[in-house]
Formats: C-alpha cells, sequence, structure tokens
C-alpha cells in the first residue's frame, strides 16, 4: 500500500472512489482518516484482509462498501456505525456477529448476510429505519429479535434456512412489508396471528417447513392484498374459511401436505392452484411448467373420492393439473383453462370437456378413460401418456380442429380405426402405443413402437386413415419374431417415420432391440 502513502494529501482529499479489489497481499486496511471525500470503497476479493481501521467510521460521505470475497474477515470495527450516508454493504461471508453500532446506519436501504455464519443479529437493527431488504438464509441465526418490528421501510424479509423457532409479534408492525420468505425453516411449527397485520403483504412462502402444523390462523384472510401463498411441503391441517376473503389471491400451493383433508371456498381470483397427496408422482410434477395439483390424501393414507364442485367456478384459472386417483366424479372445469393436465383419472361417468374451446395443452397421464373423451375437448396440443384406452362403440372421427401435435406414450391401446382426417391443422404425430395382451401372455413379451411424423411446414396434411398397430411378440427374446406385422400408413404431407422395437412393456435400454427410419 505504499503507493497510497505517497499520494498527496491534497489529492488523496479529492478521491470519491478506492478500488482495492483482489489485493492478496492486503491485510489491514491503511489509515483512511485523509480520504474524506471518499462514496465508493471496494475491497472485493481482499482474501487475507483480517482487519479494517477504525480510521473508516470518518468517511462521511461513504455510500457503499464492498466486502465480497473477505474470506478472513470475521467482525467489523465499531466505528462502521458512523458511516451515515452508507446506502450499500456488501458482506463477507466470515462474519460471526455484527457490531450493535450497526444499527445507527439509518441510509442503509437493503442487508443481506444469506449464506454466511452470522449467528446472531444485534437488537440495535431495528434502527435501520430506511432497510427496505433484509435477507438472512443463514443456518446459524436462531433468533429474530423482537425490534426488527421497527424495520418501517421494509419490504422484504428473507428468513429461509435459519433455526428460528417463531416469528415475534411484532412482525405485524412491518406496514411495508410486501414479501416475507421463510423457506425450509425447521423450528417453526405456526404462523402467528400477528401475520394478518402485515396489510400490505403480497407473497407468503412458508414451503419447506415440515413443522408448521395445525390449521393456519383466520387473521391471514385479513391480507387483501395477498397475490402468492406458498404452504407445499408442510403438515398444515387447515385453511381458515376467511381465505376465501383473499380478493387478489392468484397462486395457492400446498403441495405434499399429507394432513390437509379439504379446503375451504376458495377465491374466484385464483389462477395457480396446486393440492396434492403426499405420495404422488413428483417425477411427473416437476416435469410440469406451470404444475397445479388437487387432490387429498386423509391420516388414514385414502384419498378423497370427490372433488369440489366449486372448482368451476374458478373463472380466472388458467392451467390445471388433477391427482384424481379414486375419484369417482369429475366435476365441470372451468372453461378459462388454458393447460390441463389429468393424472389417474378412471372415473365410471365419462368426464365432460365440451366447454373446454380455449386450451392450449391436454395432458392425460395414468388414465382409464374412452378414446373418445379424450377429443371432446379443442386443444393445440393432447398428450396421452401410460394410459388405458377403452374400445369404442363405433371409430371415432374427432375434429380438435386445432390440434397441431398429437402425442401418446407408452399407452395400452386397442389398435381401432381412428379417423384423423378432420384434424385439418395437425403438424405431427408421437407415439409409443403397447397392444393389450391376452390374460396368458408374459408381461414382458410386448414389443412397442415410435412413430414420428412431420408434414411441410405451414402446409396442411389431407389425413387419410393412419392404424397404429405395435403387436406382441411370441417369444419374449432379444431377437423376436411377431404374430403378424406392423403396418403404419404414410399419408400426404409426411415426411418422416421413425420406428423403435423394444421387447418389454417397460421401455428400458436394456430391452432396446431395433430402429429403422
Amino acid at each position: 500500500m505504499d503507493f497510497l502513502a505517497k499520494l498527496p494529501s491534497q489529492e488523496a482529499r479529492k478521491l470519491k472512489v478506492l478500488d482495492l479489489s483482489c489485493c492478496k497481499s492486503l491485510k489491514r486496511t491503511p489509515d483512511l482518516s485523509t480520504w474524506v471525500s471518499l462514496e465508493r470503497l471496494v475491497f472485493e476479493g481482499c482474501s487475507n484482509l483480517i482487519e479494517i481501521n477504525s480510521s473508516i467510521g470518518k468517511l462521511k460521505l461513504l455510500t457503499s462498501l464492498n466486502l465480497r470475497g473477505c474470506k478472513s474477515l470475521r467482525e467489523l470495527p465499531k466505528e462502521i456505525g458512523s458511516l451515515q450516508a452508507l446506502i450499500e454493504i456488501v458482506m463477507p461471508t466470515a462474519l460471526h456477529e455484527l457490531p450493535e453500532t450497526f444499527g445507527n446506519l439509518q441510509s442503509l436501504l437493503t442487508l443481506n448476510v444469506s449464506f454466511g455464519e452470522i449467528n446472531k443479529l444485534p437488537y440495535s437493527i431495528g434502527g435501520l429505519v430506511k432497510l427496505t431488504r433484509l435477507y438472512l438464509s443463514c443456518i446459524y441465526i436462531k433468533e429474530l429479535p423482537d425490534s426488527v418490528g421497527k424495520l418501517q421501510s421494509l419490504v422484504e424479509l428473507d428468513l429461509s434456512w435459519t433455526r428460528i423457532r417463531h416469528l415475534p409479534d411484532s412482525i405485524g408492525n412491518l406496514k411495508q412489508l410486501k414479501v416475507l420468505r421463510m423457506r425450509s425453516i425447521e423450528g417453526i411449527t405456526k404462523l402467528p396471528s400477528a401475520i394478518g397485520l402485515v396489510e400490505k403483504l403480497e407473497e407468503l412462502d412458508a414451503s419447506g417447513c415440515h413443522n408448521l402444523t395445525g390449521e393456519i390462523p383466520e387473521e391471514i384472510g385479513r391480507l387483501s392484498r395477498l397475490r402468492i401463498l406458498d404452504l407445499s411441503s408442510t403438515s398444515i391441517s387447515g385453511l381458515p374459511t376467511t381465505v376465501s376473503h383473499l380478493s387478489n389471491l392468484q397462486i395457492l400451493k400446498l403441495g405434499k401436505c399429507p394432513e390437509l383433508k379439504q379446503l375451504p371456498e376458495l377465491p374466484p381470483s385464483l389462477t395457480w392452484l396446486i393440492w396434492s397427496p403426499f405420495n404422488c408422482d413428483y417425477s411427473r410434477l416437476m416435469a410440469l411448467i406451470v404444475p397445479i395439483r388437487i387432490g387429498a390424501l386423509s391420516q388414514q393414507g385414502t384419498l378423497a373420492t370427490t372433488l369440489p364442485t366449486s372448482i368451476g367456478t374458478l373463472s380466472h384459472l388458467k392451467t390445471l393439473s388433477l391427482s384424481c386417483k379414486y375419484v369417482q366424479f369429475l366435476p365441470r372445469l372451468p372453461s378459462s383453462l388454458r393447460e390441463l393436465e389429468l393424472q389417474d383419472l378412471a372415473t365410471t361417468r365419462s368426464p365432460d370437456f365440451s366447454n373446454l374451446k380455449n386450451l392450449s395443452i391436454l395432458e392425460f397421464y395414468l388414465c382409464s378413460l374412452k378414446l373418445s373423451s379424450i377429443f371432446d375437448a379443442e386443444s393445440e396440443e393432447l398428450h396421452v401418456e401410460r394410459c388405458k384406452l377403452r374400445r369404442l362403440d363405433s371409430p371415432s372421427q374427432p375434429e380438435m380442429k386445432r390440434l397441431r401435435l398429437l402425442k401418446m406414450e407408452d399407452c395400452e391401446f386397442l389398435p381401432e380405426v381412428l379417423d384423423l382426417s378432420h384434424m385439418k391443422n395437425l403438424r405431427e404425430i408421437r407415439c409409443i402405443l403397447r397392444r393389450v395382451a391376452a390374460a396368458s401372455t408374459p408381461a414382458s413379451a410386448y414389443a412397442s413402437a415410435i412413430i414420428a411424423s412431420r408434414s411441410p411446414i405451414g402446409a396442411g396434411w389431407n389425413m387419410a386413415t393412419p392404424s397404429f398397430a405395435p403387436e406382441l411378440a411370441t417369444d419374449g427374446s432379444k431377437n423376436p419374431t411377431f404374430q403378424e406385422k406392423s403396418v403404419f400408413t404414410l399419408v400426404e404431407g409426411h415426411r418422416e417415420l421413425n420406428l423403435a422395437v423394444w421387447n418389454s412393456n417397460i421401455l428400458t435400454f436394456d430391452d432396446f432391440s431395433s430402429s429403422g427410419k
């Protein structure tokens, strides 16, 4: 730091920015008392820095202090509380605590100590009167001081992964708070009723708080501005009826809530709803772009047999996925839907999708239903996976005039005539189909076929009557013979046919037999 000592004092007084990034030899900062005009001070990447000179407190114009990557710095000098103009401080991760004077930084706007080693917050933190964002995602923090309720300007508070055991009632004093995140806090067992006093709250995320039990306090119904409520992966047993008062609620996530037996009346403002049993197929859930699931799992592990008919009144609902195992009747769904995915649907009555004319994507997974039911709706994409498609009373001539992509994977399909000639906009077909075996046939003796057919860009198809007929192998060996030939009728406009054969009804690499094009 000899070059700093050689700088004339008159020039040092005029300097506004001092950047000493990545000075590996810097262990202690120099005397900064003559650098009175400094506004930005950068020590980023000074990995051997162990001490900041107390003279830093004389930098009355300093607005930004960057200590990122100062991994040897264990404490800050108490004089840092004298930086009345400081707006931003980028914290090092190795700090164990903040000095009590830290609360004197009355101009500070953002404080982020996430993923660091701080284990305690000073009570004086309530003095950060202009603080708008506070990020405390640190596994060493065990308590949130009551003084946090004095942060009158706070807009966003993140407590995720801390070890706090409760939220102080003073949280109700945060009248400007819009976002409260408290993901994966194992010590939290309940939400305080004071949460209803945070009148400007728009997002509440308590997902992953596995020990959050009982009912959510009814005071939550006062949060008239709440848009997002995420209680996924918790042990809550109920939502209060006051949830219906949340007139701006758009996203309600209740995935993997095994104790939640029923839902109250929901606000019609909802556009995204997740309510899933504990044991749903999460590999599928994660694959969805916007997953929305409805279902219930009681303490005895039996799924509900009815779905709330009120779901049809959610006139703003855009995307919906239903986990419907054991559901005996599927109520009429809102016509506003753009994406619909149904899982484990095997109702005794064929569902009525005739009002769903605005769908972009329609998906069926592990369902058992008549083939005609699939084509009742209007959609641009139709995906059918691992379904049992029942025999039709007569050949089907579905229209689905808007359909562009038809995708059928690993379905038990009785090879009947399916006339697609009315699907004028169909551009692509992708199929993996399984023939239903006789009762005496080993399950391992299946062959499957993949079809991927494309039309010329911008051209419609003059659809004939294609027949998808993957056939049954006779010996179950690696080189199977078939009882009859598989015939795929290529219609005008098809450019490509890809065929792959497996020797199993479980498509794994080891069972792959051959492919062709």
